[in-house]
């Protein structure tokens, strides 16, 4: 952009070579700025906790999806580490976002609860359902993320479906990530 400036006289051909990959390096900027803000923990997270921030989540969805979803929740044994909350909150976030986009789901279901075990994330639509297995070979990463972040604390991620039926996602953390 700066040769276009300061180069008042320029061949169309050069110009439109400069044009085309300046577009092109601004659309690699906006990519990686999307895939670090998804990255990012929301400020409600860090300030208010995973219970706080899944239900702002769900209010968000429910005011701008065409699906009705429920949050049930069972006090938590107090804050999580936050790299624990994170996973779990961005694990629920690609879980809930694949429903609303790619099921054709009316409803979805969420309930989040301790024991002394562990915490158990549980993600239930009335979608059209898919085949665990295909998605191995999708080039979405968005299942592959989710499951590897909760492996990564040492969980079970879980996918019961099947074609024509809904799917329930389930993740069991250890909680010996209490704070």
């Amino acid at each position: 952009i700066t040769a276009l400036i300061e180069k008042g006289q320029m061949k169309p051909e050069k110009k439109d070579r400069i044009l085309r990959s300046t577009d092109n390096t601004i659309d690699e900027i906006l990519k990686e700025m999307r895939s670090m803000s998804h990255n990012m923990a929301p400020m409600i997270l860090i300030e208010k906790g995973l219970e706080e921030a899944l239900r702002e989540m769900v209010r968000k969805l429910n005011d701008t999806s065409h699906c009705k979803i429920t949050l049930h929740m069972s006090a938590l044994p107090g804050r999580l580490e936050s790299y624990a909350e994170h996973a779990i909150y961005r694990t629920a976030q690609e879980i809930l976002n694949n429903s609303v986009i790619h099921s054709g789901a009316q409803t979805i279901y969420i309930q989040l609860t301790a024991c002394d075990d562990d915490i158990t994330l549980m993600i239930e639509d009335d979608g059209t359902g898919f085949e665990p297995h295909m998605t191995e070979r999708k080039k979405g990463i968005g299942l592959k993320s989710a499951a590897s972040r909760i492996e990564g604390l040492h969980g079970r991620f879980l996918i019961d479906s099947a074609a024509g039926r809904g799917t329930i996602i389930t993740a069991i953390i250890p909680v010996s990530l209490k704070v």
